[in-house]
């Protein structure tokens, strides 16, 4: 590998990185991506690069960089399969929370509900006794009348 192919291998990565940079993503999930996005952009400048390589006949260039092209792809390969399983475990948290916040929601539900039956209970409780207590005054009056007819 000469000095020009050095040096151009250099400039085009430092490109790609200035080029693929943004404002600060605003989710660790989109920096994720991002990150994924530039490697990916980085490993098809090292396929150009090895393209080249090769119709120049050199061998050198084209091992090594067939080499960087293969660590960076498992390196990709494993960040995305990681990411997939993160996102399934995001999913299935997620969804745990949610039945969480639901049994919640239903047992306040369930309180508010048993707070107003236990009131209504005590309403109809006190208008019992108080149809009671006429239905014993009634009786009463009743009972006096007919013993001052006797």
């Amino acid at each position: 590998m000469n000095l020009f192919d050095k040096l151009l291998l250099a400039l085009r990565s430092a490109v790609n990185d200035v080029v693929s940079e943004d404002v600060v993503p605003v989710t660790k999930e989109e920096q994720v991506h991002r990150a994924i996005d530039k490697a990916q952009a980085r490993l098809d400048t090292l396929r150009d690069d090895l393209t080249r390589a090769e119709k120049r006949g050199q061998d050198e260039l084209a091992a090594r960089l067939k080499q960087e092209i293969a660590d960076l792809q498992k390196t990709l390969d494993k960040t995305r399969k990681r990411l997939n399983q993160i996102k399934g475990r995001e999913v299935a948290t997620s969804s745990i929370e949610q039945t969480h916040e639901t049994k919640k929601a239903q047992r306040k539900n369930d309180a508010e509900t048993k707070q107003v039956l236990d009131e209504r209970e005590d309403e109809v409780a006190k208008r019992e006794d108080v149809i009671a207590t006429r239905d014993e005054l009634d009786n009463t009056r009743i009972a006096d009348v007919l013993k001052k007819k006797e």
